[in-house]
């Protein structure tokens, strides 16, 4: 059987739903971030700080280069609007010294199929700081799309400031993209194709396969390439 990706013409192979592994036990409320070495000791778990995401996704260029993101607005999709969001976020930004950064929640109701993979497991989460349990404040490492929502929306931002503005709905863009990453390492889409599945407590998921697919969408990204490409791109559209 067949799929074709969402916005792309090629036919690829449909990947078979695998059933669910168990997955690695919840890190909540910790009273400071911990190091890779410190997490992997207590959790058996990586858990990643910002400066760590910069080195995994080729920020550090962009960053050189002027592209930062400031003054940019991004959108994040997630299934839980936190009332403390501002806050913890401000919590966030003091531990790791980012510029403060002013949140507006918009409901939906919406969710589709996956169009790029970012980091999301348990085992290399990100950590947050939550206060929205008053019995479990603190840092916690989160997975899922609390984290690769936010890590995608940021690398937009960047591609936003090449462009010199806001691109809008980059799904043309991006799927334009992909329909060369095959040949055209300058996209920097880079294909998830190891088997990786993405089940997990007891919810079935799908395997990564070559192209296309239900785990990982057209893939995950270089952002060194993908940002300027994403730019280019999307000032055609």
């Amino acid at each position: 059987m067949t799929a074709t990706a969402p916005g792309h013409g090629s036919a690829v192979p449909h990947t078979a739903a695998r059933p669910a592994v168990a997955g690695h036990p919840l890190v909540r409320a910790v009273g400071s971030p911990l190091s890779i070495e410190e997490c992997r000791a207590k959790w058996k778990i990586a858990c990643y700080t910002p400066l760590q995401y910069r080195e995994a996704y080729d920020l550090n260029p962009l960053y050189r280069a002027g592209i930062t993101g400031k003054g940019r607005t991004i959108v994040i999709v997630d299934s839980f609007g936190s009332p403390t969001v501002q806050h913890d976020l401000d919590v966030y930004s003091r531990q790791f010294g980012i510029p403060s950064t002013q949140v507006q929640v918009v409901k939906s109701a919406r969710r589709g199929t996956p169009d790029i993979s970012m980091a999301a497991a348990v085992d290399g989460g990100a950590w947050i700081y939550s206060s929205y349990d008053p019995s479990a404040t603190g840092w916690d490492v989160s997975g899922g799309t609390s984290e690769s929502s936010p890590l995608f929306s940021g690398i937009v931002a960047l591609a936003d400031q090449a462009a010199g503005r806001r691109l809008g709905d980059i799904h043309e863009a991006l799927y334009r993209l992909y329909g060369r990453s095959a040949y055209d390492r300058s996209t920097g889409i880079v294909d998830v194709n190891d088997g990786t599945d993405n089940s997990y407590q007891g919810v079935t998921g799908y395997a990564a396969v070559n192209g296309y697919d239900m785990a990982t969408g057209v893939g995950t990204l270089d952002a060194a390439r993908f940002v300027p490409a994403l730019a280019r791109e999307g000032r055609r559209g």
